[in-house]
């Protein structure tokens, strides 16, 4: 009685080899999908889970930091830099702002809920002259394709 069985499931496990393995929770045609649309982190706690498991999604906490450096090539010229922070992994944009900019682009940042910090490096602590105050002018209006084009 014994054999016939061991001999039945050596059938079925040669007709589905893949019985008793755990499925992935997402099919490979949504998986792009999913990492779009719930983040980076939520998406690899997802992948990690099995069919059937159940996976809470979590906020990603999103700060932004900003500071200045002196230019290589141009005495008396400061860049200015935003560093975005999405659950604890630094991402710097790809594009140098004058403080003006920089200050158009927090302010962005800030109306769209992401706390921004001003850090203070070793350069900025020792400069001569410090930077003027950029004019808040209500009716100049932010284009955020400054954004999309540094996080691509």
């Amino acid at each position: 009685m014994s054999t016939e069985i061991d001999d039945l499931e050596r059938h079925v496990r040669s007709i589905w080899p893949d019985l008793g393995k755990p499925r992935p929770a997402l099919a490979e045609e949504d998986r792009a999908i999913a990492a779009k649309l719930l983040g980076k982190e939520n998406f690899q706690r997802l992948s990690r889970a099995k069919s059937g498991d159940r996976v809470k999604y979590r906020t990603p906490v999103v700060t932004a930091e900003y500071h200045c450096f002196p230019s290589a090539t141009m005495a008396g010229v400061e860049h200015w830099v935003i560093t975005l922070i999405e659950d604890g992994k630094r991402r710097p944009l790809n594009i140098w702002f004058s403080y003006e900019d920089c200050l158009l682009g927090i302010r962005w940042l800030e109306s769209k809920g992401v706390p921004a910090k001003r850090i203070e490096t070793e350069y900025m602590r020792h400069r001569s002259v410090p930077p003027a105050k950029a004019q808040q002018d209500r009716s100049k209006r932010f284009d955020a394709d400054w954004l999309r084009r540094a996080t691509s």
